[in-house]
């Protein structure tokens, strides 16, 4: 089982894709563990297998790699953490609470009710995201220019903005509500 959060491909819901009364700001609350038991819910009775050979992830998908192999370790062959943490570290959640506040102090965000991508949240959260990617020699040798599009550099237009965000994972895209 490969467990990918940002769900690059397939069908999945999120604030940005959910009818009303579920859209937006009052999607459900969803946990690993939500994900997990739909997993294994979906391996062991639709795909009937009852012993995966590997559950992989990378990055949050790392976490929940961990945690699948909690609670079903017993069951799986290897568990394959990718680039992250069993829990959450203080620090991670101080970068991503971060983000979330960059965007949400943005008016036009309007509390997840937004008409149009917020765009000055946008600027905040990839500056305060990417502050976080690189060593000292990363920025020096300017890689930070690159990420997002570029997107800390201010001079950018909206529809340049626009455009960078559909290029962010799904859990950072900005769809009007």
């Amino acid at each position: 089982a490969a467990s990918d959060v940002y769900k690059r491909q397939g069908h999945s819901s999120s604030p940005s894709n959910t009818s009303a009364p579920q859209d937006g700001p009052r999607f459900p609350e969803v946990t690993y563990y939500d994900n997990i038991n739909a997993q294994y819910k979906l391996m062991t009775e639709y795909f009937g297998i009852s012993n995966p050979l590997m559950y992989i992830g990378f990055s949050m998908g790392a976490q929940q790699a961990f945690h699948w192999g909690a609670i079903h370790g017993d069951i799986t062959g290897a568990v394959v953490p990718v680039c992250g943490t069993a829990k959450t570290t203080t620090q991670n959640w101080m970068t991503l609470e971060g983000c979330k506040l960059s965007l949400q102090a943005d008016a036009a965000f309007n509390g997840g009710d937004y008409v149009s991508p917020p765009t000055v949240g946008l600027r905040a959260f990839s500056a305060n995201y990417t502050a976080t990617l690189f060593d000292k020699e990363g920025f020096e040798e300017g890689e930070h220019l690159k990420t997002f599009g570029g997107h800390i550099n201010h001079q950018q237009t909206d529809l340049e903005l626009i455009v960078i965000h559909h290029k962010l994972p799904s859990q950072f895209q900005f769809h009007a509500h």
